[in-house]
C-alpha cells in the first residue's frame, strides 16, 4: 500500500504544470524584456546609421587628402593640364545644409571658387573648381561646421540643449550662421590638401587678421556636426596636421 501511494504521488508530480498566476507573471516578464530590447535596438540602429554617415564624410575628406598628396591632374584650360593644384572639401550655407563639395584648388587660393547648380557641378568652364557634389540623405543634415581657434583646448564633442541644438560649452570656435554656441559666424569652411604634405589648410571666406594660428591655414582644426532628425549626432574632426577622426 505504501509503494502504491508513492507511485501515485510521483505521477501527480509529473502531471503538474504552471498555475495561471505563474503563467501571467512569465508573460509579463517576457513582454517587458522584449520592449526594452526593441527600444534599445532602435536607438542603437540610429546611432549606427549616423556613425556610418560620419565615416562616409570622413572618407570624402580622406579622398581629397589622397588627391592632394598624389599626382592627380587638373585642367586650367583645354591645353594646360597641371599637377600642382591642391584638393579640398567645401562646406557652405546656413543651418542646416545637406550637401558639400569636393573641389580642385586651381588658383591655390585655399577656398572653393567653383560653381555648383542644383547639386551638380558646372563643367562649362575649365576654371570651375567643382569636381563632385555630395548629397546628405533625408533625415540627416550638417547642422554645424566650425573652425577652432588656436586657444581652443576643449576636446568634448558638444551636447544637445533643450531645443535640439548642438552647443559647445567652453569651445573657442567660429561656426556657420544660424548655429548655436559660436564665437563668430562664418559663411563657409574649406579643407585643402596640397602635395607633397598631408597637412590640411583650414580656411573660411571670413578671416580675422588679429588671430592667426601656428602652422598651415587659419584654424587649427575643423569640426563638422551631422545630426539625425531625432537628435542623434556625430562630429567629424579634421586637424591641421592632417588627422581625421569621428567622435
Amino acid at each position: 500500500m505504501f509503494v502504491k501511494n508513492t507511485k501515485r504521488n510521483r505521477s501527480l508530480k509529473l502531471l503538474s504544470g504552471f498555475t495561471i498566476v505563474e503563467l501571467i507573471v512569465s508573460i509579463a516578464i517576457f513582454v517587458i524584456m522584449t520592449g526594452i530590447i526593441l527600444v534599445n535596438y532602435g536607438q542603437f540602429g540610429q546611432k549606427i546609421l549616423v556613425t556610418n554617415l560620419a565615416y562616409d564624410i570622413a572618407l570624402s575628406i580622406r579622398e581629397a587628402q589622397v588627391y592632394g598628396m598624389s599626382v592627380k591632374e587638373s585642367d586650367l584650360d583645354a591645353n594646360s593640364p597641371t599637377f600642382s593644384s591642391g584638393y579640398g572639401i567645401n562646406f557652405i550655407g546656413g543651418t542646416p545644409t545637406r550637401s558639400y563639395v569636393l573641389f580642385a584648388d586651381k588658383d591655390n587660393g585655399g577656398v572653393y571658387g567653383g560653381t555648383d547648380i542644383n547639386g551638380l557641378c558646372d563643367f562649362t568652364s575649365y576654371l570651375s573648381e567643382c569636381l563632385k557634389v555630395y548629397q546628405i540623405p533625408l533625415n540627416y543634415s550638417i547642422v554645424k561646421y566650425c573652425g577652432a581657434l588656436p586657444d581652443d583646448t576643449n576636446t568634448n564633442p558638444g551636447a544637445i540643449d533643450g531645443s535640439g541644438n548642438i552647443i559647445n560649452t567652453g569651445k573657442h570656435e567660429e561656426c556657420n550662421a544660424g548655429s548655436v554656441g559660436s564665437s563668430l559666424n562664418i559663411s563657409s569652411l574649406n579643407l585643402v590638401f596640397t602635395r607633397p604634405n598631408p597637412e590640411a589648410s583650414i580656411m573660411t571666406t571670413y578671416t580675422n587678421p588679429a588671430v592667426l594660428p601656428p602652422g598651415n591655414g587659419y584654424y587649427k582644426l575643423a569640426r563638422v556636426y551631422i545630426k539625425m532628425s531625432n537628435g542623434v549626432y556625430r562630429v567629424i574632426e579634421v586637424w591641421s596636421t592632417g588627422q581625421i577622426a569621428v567622435k
